[in-house]
């Protein structure tokens, strides 16, 4: 960490409600009644000045109307956008939800049989959330709003700790008005979730000396992450190449990661357990995983998502009981993947740029699947919709232009000895290898990573402010 903002402080907050406050007469207006300021000016009625707030001189302060600020931001669009779950993603895990909290276990919403079809976490969080708040879909969107405004709080601490203050308040500025963000507060989806715990490890590393604890800390933070989305298994490897940099020791890294490693199956292991028990087979996490797998590698595959196979959908189902059926689906769809993988290596080559384009394109396309369908009655009008992707695009290239410059920078300036962006660029490189060649690319894959790729982008933005200050 730069030692000159590790020891920048700004002046407390309490400074400021003690320093004295001068009024300049001439800005309060003609109010006639008050006491007279100078000879010849307007008197004033007495108790009529303005309240004046303090100025926000602590980073605390300055992050927490960033916070509110993400905060408004966010429960505005869920007031203005009344999205209701269709017959989607969105639809399986209210449903999911609400079973969940009526007792009856992570059961499929389209054929009430157990299932393992996506990680329970989010059911789970969603089922906690109904039973407590009840089962409306406000209430998992009021639980979004909560999730990406504590993302932006996080974001902004661990970038604190990792650049200084100004990129600190800078990372949580661009992650509160990110529009893709914002946007999906409306949907009932695992990101925001997911991204809140992303950060969590982010912000959690950065603050933790290095310790055996803190590796079983973090590998627990990552279990709890994967039993949201299996990408955050790639974690424990980039804890490793955090600590292998901070501490100068390949072994202690190798050591580091081999210990969250363990934290992280430790958590999931219960679930798959679950899995073997309710579902009679071996399913480590969620039985989707060899769709997405298939949808990568087959002779059809184009990069992106493809139609399931709603033909051999329907005969297993037609054959077997749901939860036979479902298990029976993914085994077929694992061993044509893995066979079309040993028999077309050049075939997945070819593949693999088709997935990164994909992958990285706009926010845009997220905006046109979710809150653009004919059918939809909540669905934004034309000119709502043109306008949501334009500026959700617009700032998305931009941010992801800007994180580009800062890892540029940051590798260049610092001399590859920042482990927190060895971290950041591990998380990057694991993800792209699964997005682009082990599974299939979408949009909205990047939305989690975003707010990773954030921190880059604040100490380029950082960097520019300070050249133009000198």
């Amino acid at each position: 960490m730069n030692e000159r903002s590790a020891h920048h402080t700004s002046p407390p907050f309490a400074e400021t409600l003690r320093g004295k406050t001068t009024v300049d007469s001439r800005s309060l207006g003609g109010v006639p009644g008050s006491p007279e300021t100078t000879s010849g000016q307007d008197t004033r009625r007495a108790g009529s000045l303005p309240l004046r707030l303090p100025p926000l001189r602590s980073f605390g302060s300055r992050l927490l109307a960033i916070c509110l600020v993400a905060l408004i931001l966010r429960a505005a669009f869920i007031g203005y956008v009344p999205r209701h779950a269709g017959y989607d993603d969105s639809f399986f895990y209210h449903r999911a939800g609400i079973l969940v909290s009526e007792g009856q276990g992570y059961r499929s919403p389209f054929t009430g049989a157990s299932t393992a079809m996506w990680p329970p976490g989010y059911p789970f969080v969603l089922g906690g959330a109904y039973k407590a708040f009840g089962a409306r879909e406000s209430t998992a969107k009021w639980l979004n709003v909560v999730f990406g405004t504590m993302s932006v709080a996080l974001l902004g601490f661990a970038a604190r700790k990792h650049l200084g203050e100004r990129a600190g308040l800078i990372a949580a500025s661009l992650l509160a008005a990110y529009p893709a963000h914002i946007y999906f507060t409306a949907l009932l989806m695992t990101e925001l979730l997911f991204t809140f715990l992303l950060v969590l490890a982010y912000f959690t590393l950065v603050h933790l000396t290095p310790s055996l604890r803190s590796a079983v800390l973090l590998g627990a933070v990552a279990g709890l992450a994967t039993l949201v989305r299996g990408e955050a298994l790639v974690l424990p490897v980039a804890y490793g190449s955090y600590w292998a940099v901070q501490q100068r020791s390949l072994r202690k890294g190798l050591l580091f990661a081999i210990v969250s490693g363990v934290a992280l199956a430790a958590c999931v292991a219960p679930w798959t357990y679950r899995n073997y028990e309710v579902m009679g087979a071996f399913v480590p996490l969620n039985t989707y995983s060899s769709e997405a797998l298939w949808q990568g590698h087959n002779a059809g595959a184009t990069g992106f998502l493809r139609p399931i196979d709603a033909q051999l959908q329907k005969q297993l189902a037609d054959q077997l009981p749901p939860k036979d059926a479902e298990v029976e689906f993914a085994s077929r769809k694992q061993k044509a993947a893995l066979q079309f993988i040993r028999d077309h290596p050049l075939a997945e080559l070819r593949l693999i740029p088709p997935k990164l384009l994909f992958f990285f394109e706009g926010d845009g396309v997220p905006v046109q699947f979710w809150f653009h369908t004919p059918a939809d009655a909540s669905a934004l009008s034309e000119p709502q919709f043109r306008a949501l992707r334009f500026i959700s695009d617009l700032y998305y290239y931009c941010l992801l232009a800007a994180s580009v410059v800062g890892m540029l920078f940051v590798w260049r300036n610092r001399a590859r000895r920042d482990a927190p962006f060895t971290f950041l660029t591990t998380v990057l490189g694991l993800w792209l290898l699964m997005h682009g060649w082990l599974f299939f690319g979408d949009p909205r894959y990047h939305l989690p990573l975003m707010a990773l790729l954030i921190v880059p982008a604040a100490a380029a933005v950082d960097e520019l402010w300070r050249r133009d200050v000198r």
